[in-house]
């Protein structure tokens, strides 16, 4: 950044804190002692629903808006949604996920989609199924061991470690094997820039149990529960009955 700002005279960032996945120094910091900062207000890449669960997943104070208050994502014209598929093994998880992207395609034409694994060994799998799958054509892989190559329109579906994702955005968005963030130091962080790659589809498929906050982010979707009455809490009706055998 420092360099960048001696080529030209003027340089323009985008930087959100919120999306810092590694340990170290801070590059917003550096930003804010070197530039002139305006808050930007609203966004419009996240649908309503991501941003109920990647709300439920951040620390950030209260006194912050959060990302649903400053949407400005069109529901009416792709309603938004998040799926949460608990399955027995990463090969159902990779059918259920065949399943989506042949639906995907359609829906999205010429929309990026992205495939993603917290770990490294899982989105191997996941690369080997999809290639060997009706989906195997559209499929670019993104990671260090088969190198990172130039995206291409006709290959519309990424697959790469969650980490790799930071930065991308897609109209469609699936985490295979989320349980894997357990593995992580800056776990919930890393779970919130993965929520918020998506823009109107987001689909989390696991096998194990979620990390607690994750489910508690996704908890959040649920509808409000109604109080509980006095008859709730003495039991209604199988009370009255003991009443009358008393």
């Amino acid at each position: 950044m420092e360099v960048l700002c001696k080529l030209g005279s003027k340089f323009f960032a985008v930087a959100d804190s919120r999306q810092k996945i590694y340990r170290g120094q801070d590059s917003i910091a550096m930003l804010e002692r070197e530039a002139n900062v305006v808050n930007l207000r609203f966004h419009y890449r996240n649908g309503h629903k991501i941003c109920t669960v990647a709300d439920g997943l951040s620390k950030f104070p209260a006194t912050e808006p959060t990302l649903l208050e400053t949407s400005k994502y069109d529901e009416q014209r792709l309603v938004s949604s998040v799926d949460v598929i608990p399955s027995s093994s990463l090969d159902q998880q990779c059918a259920e996920l065949v399943a989506h992207l042949d639906t995907q395609l359609k829906a999205y034409p010429k929309q990026m989609i992205g495939v993603v694994c917290p770990r490294g060994e899982d989105i191997a799998e996941v690369i080997d199924f999809l290639r060997q799958s009706s989906v195997g054509q559209h499929i670019i892989a993104q990671t260090s061991e088969e190198g990172y190559v130039q995206f291409d329109p006709n290959k519309l579906i990424c697959a790469s470690k969650l980490h790799s994702a930071k930065g991308l955005e897609f109209r469609a968005f699936h985490i295979l094997a989320a349980e894997g963030l357990k593995k992580f130091p800056l776990q919930r962080q890393l779970a919130f820039m993965g929520v918020t790659r998506a823009k109107t589809s987001l689909c989390i498929y696991h096998n194990d149990d979620l990390p607690g906050y994750f489910e508690g982010a996704l908890s959040k979707l649920e509808p409000p529960r109604p109080p509980l009455g006095l008859e709730d809490l003495l039991g209604g009706e199988d009370n009255e009955k003991d009443d009358e055998e008393i």
